[in-house]
């Protein structure tokens, strides 16, 4: 592979469809340290998270957790 992946390589190798031989030249291609490849895999799967939307269940999990386990 020359350059980066197309994005038709890239959406096969996310779904699990891509050939053998086209995930391991992905995988090298990252390996290698292509930034922008690295950002567009980490937005899929990492997709962004809303500032608390975990703050309910923070919540639940630090009153469900006895005072005396000396963690809060």
């Amino acid at each position: 592979m020359r350059g980066c992946p197309d994005c038709r390589a890239m959406n096969r190798f996310v779904a699990g469809t891509a050939s053998r031989s086209e995930c391991r030249e992905i995988v090298r291609h990252l390996l290698a340290g292509c930034p922008p490849c690295a950002t567009r895999l980490r937005s899929v799967f990492q997709p962004p998270v809303e500032t608390g939307a975990y703050d309910d269940a923070l919540a639940r999990l630090i009153d469900a957790v006895p005072a005396q386990a000396g963690c809060f």
